[in-house]
């Protein structure tokens, strides 16, 4: 299924200039892996760029403040290099702006699986060094990552020279026979950390007696 992002516009006249990490069509026009492209958006107006292939890596940016989504249509989020299969879902999460993203972060399994998740770490400059709790040392460009398939019993502490963005995926449930569909999640940096938080849940509307809820705690 489409790897995809959406652009929200904030404010009227806002020009949007997109670099897509692959081969995109956009308003009826094709644009190479590489190749930029602009479109003007008012208030509350979208955009949606969609490819086949994985869109991680494409670069946007905007004259004034944007919101921007992205994710895939329907996913079973198993590492690259295996068959995808299983149980899928729609993955989708607010990206947040470059100049946020942090240099040092720390990993949590999620409960209920037993092999792993997925994490990937994003670079938005070049001669990025990334350093992992039991990993080589990366170095990746703008644009580029680095997925790892960390183990469901350990914890991982993530540092970089240059701010990163790091993203978590729940594995589908095939991988280990669990009532479980995929889902990505931004993990905040530990310069982010917050000492009050309010959050809602919901229920499961197929069927809510099976709904459990779960937090990840992680302190300084």
């Amino acid at each position: 299924m489409p790897s995809q992002f959406g652009v929200v516009g904030v404010h009227d006249g806002t020009t949007v200039t997109i670099t897509p990490s692959q081969d995109v069509e956009f308003g009826s026009q094709n644009y190479r892996t590489g190749q930029p492209f602009s479109a003007r958006l008012d208030r509350f107006e979208t955009l949606q760029v969609q490819a086949t292939e994985d869109l991680t890596g494409s670069k946007i940016t905007a004259d004034q403040p944007v919101a921007v989504l992205s994710g895939n249509v329907f996913a079973y989020c198993k590492p690259m290099d295996e068959h995808q299969s299983g149980t899928g879902d729609h993955l989708v999460q607010m990206i947040p702006p470059v100049d946020t993203w942090g240099k040092e972060f720390v990993t949590v399994p999620l409960t209920k699986h037993r092999r792993g998740d997925l994490f990937r770490v994003i670079a938005a400059r070049d001669n990025t060094q990334v350093v992992v709790t039991n990993e080589n040392t990366k170095t990746l460009n703008a644009g580029e990552f680095w997925e790892i398939d960390i183990p469901s019993d350990e914890y991982r502490h993530v540092t970089s020279s240059e701010p990163v963005l790091l993203v978590q995926y729940s594995k589908t449930g095939a991988v280990d026979s669990t009532a479980t569909d995929p889902f990505m999640m931004i993990i905040p940096s530990v310069a982010q950390f917050e000492a009050e938080y309010a959050f809602s849940t919901v229920d499961l509307l197929s069927d809510p007696s099976r709904t459990t809820h779960h937090i990840n705690l992680v302190t300084r």
